[in-house]
């Protein structure tokens, strides 16, 4: 699935909700739709820097633009953006549609995850003045992701368009460091389960590339040793077939029977010799 969503569009004079959420009725929406597609908005966007927090604790404590490092809870953290907007635009109709980067930071991933999971939805993050009654928005700050957006269409929006009630600063402090602490350990404990996940599959490809070399090498001393056995065999018991074997015995037949005609001619002519010589004298 993309970290870039569709362009998701959604109406200011339509929050898609009767009973929960913050009216917007008495909101100019002439000036919220010259703000949107103002100059400084765009170029914001164009140039990558109109980013988006995972919920508006973030801002309601710090403004608009957030500060890289704060003490929330006499503790010190980072504030790192969840979200990039790629795509912001309105018309006079109340028209929106944008898109929207997550960023591969810890807040992003946990945003990520809860938008894949079909869990909260984009929320505005505007500043405002009343004049007469009406609210008129003075400053964008981008989208953010929260578990109740304001515009019910804006699923995957809503001057702070969260549906939750308004916190006073100390329990919003607290809120937000345990909301940090929360997406801390969860990446730690994936990254921990990630890692050991590896280690594992590295150790079972080590073991298995260790029996397949065991087994080979067995394989071999298996086949050296009967190659061996065999050489010791046939140096001491040549083996023939049983046909060579009786040619040999009938070639050592002939050879026993040409000894004998030789050794009867032998001893005749020597007879003879003898018998002859007794005659000379």
């Amino acid at each position: 699935m993309s970290r870039i969503t569709p362009i998701i569009k959604f109406n200011l004079k339509d929050r898609g909700r009767q009973h929960t959420g913050q009216d917007r009725s008495n909101v100019d929406i002439r000036a919220w739709v010259d703000l949107i597609n103002s100059p400084s908005c765009q170029e914001m966007i164009d140039t990558g820097g109109l980013y988006g927090y995972y919920g508006h604790q973030v801002r309601m404590l710090f403004g608009m633009n957030p500060p890289e490092t704060a003490y929330l809870n006499g503790k010190e953290y980072r504030i790192i953006p969840a979200l990039r907007t790629l795509h912001f635009k309105a018309d006079y109709n109340g028209d929106v549609e944008h898109r929207v980067e997550f960023l591969e930071t810890d807040p992003g991933e946990t945003a990520y995850r809860n938008y894949k999971g079909k869990i909260g939805g984009f929320s505005m993050a505007v500043d405002g003045k009343t004049n007469n009654g009406l609210t008129v928005p003075t400053a964008m700050g981008g989208m953010d992701y929260v578990l109740q957006q304001n515009y019910l269409f804006n699923r995957g929006n809503g001057l702070f368009d969260s549906a939750l009630p308004q916190t006073v600063r100390d329990a919003l402090e607290m809120s937000l460091a345990e909301l940090y602490d929360s997406i801390s350990r969860n990446i730690v404990s994936e990254a921990l389960f990630d890692d050991a996940t590896e280690k594992y599959l590295v150790a079972s490809q080590l073991e298995q590339k260790f029996l397949e070399e065991q087994a080979r090498e067995a394989k071999r001393k298996r086949i050296q040793l009967e190659r061996q056995t065999q050489l010791n065999d046939s140096a001491l018991c040549p083996t023939v077939s049983f046909d060579e074997f009786e040619a040999e015995l009938k070639l050592f037949d002939s050879i026993e029977v040409e000894k004998t005609d030789a050794e009867k001619s032998t001893k005749t002519k020597v007879a003879k010799s003898v018998g002859g010589l007794f005659n000379f004298f």
